[in-house]
């Protein structure tokens, strides 16, 4: 009789283990699943998304956890606002600034997601600085004075790093900043942009006419084969200045002039 009730207690804590083990308490992580066309993509690392205010909104479809409906809290509604429905979550920027986006079960289980909304901006560091200089009847002293001269009146450096924060939806204008400029400081300004074509080959380059503070004024082109964007490989590419008419009074004989940088996109 004391063997029959040993085993029977044997038999229902194996019952009960294994009914513990196998229950539904244990729940995949809650994640989120862009459902979006070409919209910006979250750090899995750091759980970030950053975007700019001038975005639309960014769907997601919500995994995990219990299965049951999401509660979800906004950290800072002046930043971003966001709207679900069930099925469907829709972050939308509304100002510059920083947000958390809380998303819990009824379970316990959570995913936390940081916004950051800010202006899209394209960085290029010079990597060398050298000069195109036609003038054939200029001797050859002279004209390396005028390369001498020409790179000691760079507006950069070698190593300096425009960055052009654009400000206006369509992205053809905003802010510069030249960090360090050649005076070893920072040169703050503001810029246009515009996709022109060369006439003789047709190649498209970027314009930018920037206006640095005292009214300094640079026509700068940006000759690339590739898009411009902060996800734009690091290949070499070249800004040029057409630095002609400033040098023409103290240069008669001079035909043309560029100055040249070798820049890189930094991410």
């Amino acid at each position: 009789m004391k063997l029959k009730h040993f085993l029977a207690g044997i038999t229902l804590a194996a019952c009960t283990f294994i009914s513990t083990s196998c229950s539904d308490d244990d729940y995949s992580p809650i994640t989120l699943i862009s459902i979006s066309e070409q919209a910006p993509s979250i750090n899995e690392e750091t759980n970030t998304l950053t975007f700019n205010p001038f975005n639309e909104g960014v769907s997601f479809h919500i995994s995990g956890g219990d299965g049951g409906r999401y509660i979800i809290r906004n950290s800072n509604q002046e930043v971003v606002d966001f709207d679900y429905d069930g099925e469907t979550l829709i972050i939308k920027p509304s100002t510059l600034g920083e947000a958390t986006i809380a998303i819990h079960d009824n379970s316990g289980n959570s995913y936390t997601l940081k916004i950051i909304v800010e202006y899209t901006s394209v960085s290029f560091q010079t990597t060398s600085i050298t000069t195109d200089i036609e003038a054939p009847n200029m001797t050859q002293a002279s004209i390396r004075q005028l390369e001498e001269q020409i790179i000691a009146d760079s507006p950069v450096a070698v190593e300096s790093i425009f960055t052009f924060t654009y400000t206006n939806k369509e992205q053809t204008e905003g802010s510069v900043t030249i960090a360090p400029n050649r005076a070893g400081q920072s040169s703050n300004g503001i810029f246009t942009q515009e996709l022109k074509y060369t006439q003789d080959t047709g190649t498209s380059y970027i314009e930018y006419a920037i206006t640095l503070a005292g009214n300094e004024s640079h026509v700068m082109m940006l000759m690339s084969q590739t898009d411009i964007t902060r996800e734009s490989p690091l290949v070499p590419m070249s800004m040029v200045e057409d630095v002609t008419a400033t040098y023409q009074t103290t240069y008669p004989d001079l035909e043309s002039a560029q100055l040249i940088f070798t820049v890189i996109t930094q991410p």
